[in-house]
């Protein structure tokens, strides 16, 4: 099996934005590569629920990489841990394959679960540190005048895979 690097260059005055925009892009990229492939590997929960997620009951742990890696499902069972985008890519492709897609099979994200991306300054330099959380599906539900959309419940798989403290 042969592995793929991606570098990205970022400039300073590209700012946080930015930032987070090519991460969530990176991010839905890749949850869309685990989708297709746990379809091929028979890796699909049986439903959307953390109860019957592949990514939780198989011993997977968080941790911290010295740079940033964005592992695939399968090397991350190989490896049994890995840092918050690679774990949320893993849970958002589970959301997919098992029904909390939008309309549009091009961009499962658009009306279907997606990443919560957030960023604080840390440090003396102001190095900005950024952490990765699962945005489940929006619900309409009714309201007194109509239809009401309802925010998608996070779900935050590097806390409930022994992340100490969020960022």
């Amino acid at each position: 099996m042969a592995d793929v690097t991606v570098t990205l260059s970022f400039n300073d005055s590209d700012g946080p934005a930015a930032h987070s925009r090519a991460y969530r892009w990176l991010l839905r990229a890749l949850a869309l590569w685990n989708c297709l492939m746990m379809r091929a590997w028979g890796m699909v929960p049986a439903s959307a629920s953390i109860a019957d997620s592949l990514l939780y009951s198989r011993g997977i742990r968080y941790g911290t990489p010295r740079r940033q890696e964005f592992l695939d499902a399968k090397a991350i069972l190989r490896r049994r841990w890995a840092d918050c985008g690679p774990l949320a890519a893993w849970r958002v492709a589970e959301l997919w394959c098992t029904g909390q897609r939008g309309p549009w099979k091009f961009a499962p994200w658009v009306g279907g679960a997606d990443f919560r991306i957030y960023s604080r300054p840390v440090g003396p330099d102001n190095v900005r540190l950024y952490h990765c959380q699962v945005r489940n599906k929006p619900l309409i539900q009714r309201g007194p005048k109509g239809p009401v959309l309802v925010p998608g419940k996070i779900e935050d798989p590097s806390r409930l895979l022994g992340m100490k403290a969020v960022a």
